[in-house]
């Protein structure tokens, strides 16, 4: 699970909540609040909540995911 935020800032500190989503296909589409698209904004930020178990762990890390492209239109 993932949240995604917009600041004028690098930091969640002030950061607006714009969407949320989970990790239910190859490809996922996250529909952005107003709060993204109708003021500039200059970082968007996204916080990983919660990651699914591995099959197979990495180095011992049980939970992970692997992303290819996070794209913005």
């Amino acid at each position: 699970m993932f949240d995604v935020y917009v600041n004028d800032t690098p930091s969640l500190d002030g950061a607006d909540q714009v969407a949320s989503g989970s990790f239910t296909g190859p490809e996922i589409t996250v529909p952005l609040a107003a709060a993204a698209q109708d003021e500039d904004q200059q970082y968007v930020i996204v916080n990983w909540t919660q990651l699914p178990q591995l099959t197979n762990p990495i180095a011992g890390f049980n939970h992970g995911r692997r992303i290819g492209e996070i794209q913005l239109d």
